[in-house]
């Protein structure tokens, strides 16, 4: 029973990104199951929820990715740009990996139901990335200068677009593209990792 949910759930995720999340259907998701639209309901309600259920899997992942990264104060005092640099390439280089999920993902959240979702959702699973930018706020007192969850979606969201376009073949899968795009990132702490 496990395993049909899991079929269906990734399914979901590559319908979504073949048809969009408007264009997306229960027959799109059991063509690619290999299910009947109907039977998909004995694992969920409908298609709102197989999507939610399919994005908070994505966002536990990734979560789990930001939750290995381990960092002491004195990193974050002494190479900030060192710590940003690996915990990004970690999240950069898992969603090069995962390209439906990375087009899913940049689908879901720019779908417009997800501000209102995103408003009443469980994010605990971020609670050790949280103690992370903790940690850089209160080391660098310029960044008190920016919300937190402003920086957030900008580097998430950031992240997420350009990777959806190397996905996609837009922009070549190179380490220049990489290097490119952790410099733009970059330059929105400009200033702020201070600890003056």
């Amino acid at each position: 029973m496990t395993n049909q949910r899991n079929v269906l759930i990734q399914a979901a995720i590559k319908a979504v990104r073949l048809h969009g999340m408007d264009g997306v259907r229960m027959q799109h998701i059991g063509q690619i199951a290999h299910a009947t639209p109907s039977s998909i309901y004995l694992y969920f309600k409908g298609k709102d929820e197989l999507l939610r259920v399919c994005y908070e899997q994505i966002d536990h992942e990734i979560a789990r990715i930001f939750g290995k990264i381990n960092v002491t104060s004195n990193e974050i005092i002494t190479d900030p740009e060192q710590v940003i640099h690996e915990a990004w390439t970690a999240y950069w280089k898992w969603l090069l990996s995962h390209p439906d999920e990375t087009i899913f993902f940049h689908y879901y959240r720019d779908w417009s139901g997800f501000p209102e979702y995103d408003m009443h959702r469980d994010v605990s699973h971020f609670d050790p990335f949280v103690r992370a930018v903790n940690s850089f706020y209160q080391h660098h007192p310029g960044m008190n200068s920016v919300p937190p969850i402003l920086l957030w979606l900008f580097w998430l969201d950031g992240t997420v677009m350009y990777a959806r376009y190397v996905v996609q073949g837009v922009f070549p899968n190179s380490q220049e593209t990489e290097n490119a795009v952790f410099r733009l990132l970059m330059g929105g702490l400009n200033g702020l990792l201070t600890t003056k």
